[in-house]
């Protein structure tokens, strides 16, 4: 503790809060007042043991139908805001389940930084080879210059595929694998979480530079 005593009737009050003691030898008129600086209260911390873990939680116990709960899901905008953070573009919705001939694409959507098209393909399960051909079909029945592919697990074929695409088509088209996990913590509502496990050549980089 801090105590400051005052030699005047006349005092500035200090930043940090305080009480005024009088002291009892000082008479009833005191000429010194005793200033004493209050600690700051503590705040209580979390016990280890009330700690709690991370539960995984497969999709399809929350999403029973891909087309039916998970696009719609997906096209909600506080999602495709936590999608589009993870790579790096701010998605606005144009549509779900848009005709591509006589072909559906599950999600489109506009970057905002420059209105070219976004093409989301979304699937519950790990990749697969109809999804690819339905990724490329789409792209380039809608001329999107964005592909995101969003699924529970990509294969190492399917990765490889997207990275060999990035590197051979030019640097308007660009290629994104998300991998989407569900967590919760205890009795928690479930989180959703993108790990991006596929971007185009120097996309960080690119971001951040236009970011400047």
């Amino acid at each position: 503790m801090l105590w400051v005593g005052v030699k005047s009737s006349r005092w500035v009050v200090a930043k940090r809060p305080f009480k005024v003691l009088r002291d009892p030898g000082l008479g009833k008129v005191p000429t010194e007042l005793t200033l004493r600086l209050l600690k700051p209260k503590k705040v209580g911390l979390m016990k280890p043991d009330q700690l709690s873990r991370l539960t995984q939680v497969p999709l399809r116990e929350v999403f029973a139908s891909e087309a039916a709960d998970f696009t719609p899901w997906l096209a909600q905008d506080e999602n495709l805001k936590l999608l589009g953070e993870d790579i790096g573009i701010d998605l606005a919705l144009e549509t779900q389940e848009k005709e591509v001939g006589p072909f559906r694409a599950d999600i489109l959507c506009r970057d905002m930084s420059n209105d070219s098209l976004v093409l989301i393909e979304n699937q519950l399960e790990r990749t697969d080879h109809t999804h690819l051909g339905q990724l490329l079909t789409y792209a380039s029945g809608l001329e999107a210059v964005t592909i995101v592919w969003v699924a529970e697990r990509f294969t190492e074929e399917h990765r490889a595929a997207l990275d060999w695409l990035n590197e051979r088509t030019d640097e308007r088209i660009n290629l994104f694998g998300l991998e989407i996990e569900l967590w919760r913590i205890g009795g928690s509502p479930v989180a959703p979480k993108f790990n991006a496990v596929c971007k185009p050549n120097d996309w960080a980089r690119s971001v951040r530079q236009a970011a400047i």
